[in-house]
């Protein structure tokens, strides 16, 4: 179970260089594991172009966390759902940082190549034959 406590300040863009600045939000999250009672806190600050009287604390806290869900959304859920890229083992940074620009790489080229198609239709016709992927990859470049 997750506790939440929002505070918005005012500030101005001189203070952090920053122009479009008007508010901070302080995020403070509470969290109490029900299996253990363990408790974990964070602590957050976002800078905001909306003025502090705006958006009410609850608003903001609602922004924030729409926002970094579209995130996971847009950017990870794809390529992990797609290539398991949550279930690779190296640790090394250079090839993390190498496959993921590949696979980013790789599901642009299905969105141009095949817009109307569900991924794991355009999957399973490029595994029955690699040369439609090989065709879609190399008319990209």
């Amino acid at each position: 179970m997750s506790t939440w406590l929002v505070a918005v300040a005012v500030a101005t863009p001189s203070q952090a260089d920053y122009p479009g600045l008007r508010s901070l939000v302080l995020v403070d999250k509470t969290t109490v594991r029900k299996r253990d009672g363990t408790e974990s806190r964070e602590q957050r600050a976002y800078a905001s172009s909306f003025d502090p009287d705006e958006k009410t604390p609850a608003q903001m806290l609602a922004l924030i966390r729409g926002h970094w869900g579209g995130v996971e959304i847009r950017n990870h859920w794809r390529p992990d759902m797609c290539w398991r890229e949550d279930q690779t083992r190296t640790r090394n940074v250079n090839a993390l940082a190498n496959l993921a620009i590949l696979r980013s790489l790789l599901l642009r080229i299905c969105a141009d190549h095949w817009p109307d198609l569900p991924l794991p239709q355009v999957f399973e016709s490029c595994q029955h034959s690699p040369k439609i992927a090989l065709r879609a990859i190399s008319s990209s470049f």
